[in-house]
């Protein structure tokens, strides 16, 4: 019982010793895939230059400021938010339903090389556009 206190103790102070690392809220590319995912949906949203930031907080019924951040700050929205964005725009997305919701936040977070575009070949085109301003 002994060694396993001592044990314990040396896994403790080397989990400590350990670097940290820094978590970054900015996901690089996230605004652009947010935005093309809103794009291959049946919602007319407008575009960038014309109201999206206006029309999806009010659509959302979140503040401004917060969709600002997701659609061109690379700032993704909180874990819980994530999937209830994801959850209503899959339903406006030709097959949508079948499509998991896990799969798309992850491609929405961390891009292609992480997790493939889930939506069809057609649409991933679009996907690698730059957005203009």
């Amino acid at each position: 019982m002994n060694e396993k206190v001592v044990r314990l103790d040396a896994l403790k102070r080397e989990f400590q010793a350990s670097p940290t690392v820094e978590i970054t809220e900015i996901h690089a590319g996230f605004s652009r895939r947010l935005n093309f995912f809103i794009d291959v949906s049946d919602i007319d949203a407008p575009s960038m230059n014309d109201g999206r930031v206006s029309f999806v907080a009010e659509l959302l019924d979140v503040s401004r400021p917060a969709v600002t951040d997701w659609l061109s700050k690379n700032k993704p929205p909180k874990e819980t938010t994530i999937f209830e964005v994801v959850r209503y725009f899959l339903k406006h997305i030709e097959s949508g339903e079948d499509i998991l919701p896990a799969r798309v936040v992850s491609w929405l977070r961390y891009g292609d090389e992480v997790s493939p575009c889930p939506f069809k070949a057609e649409h991933e085109e679009i996907a690698h556009q730059e957005l203009m301003p």
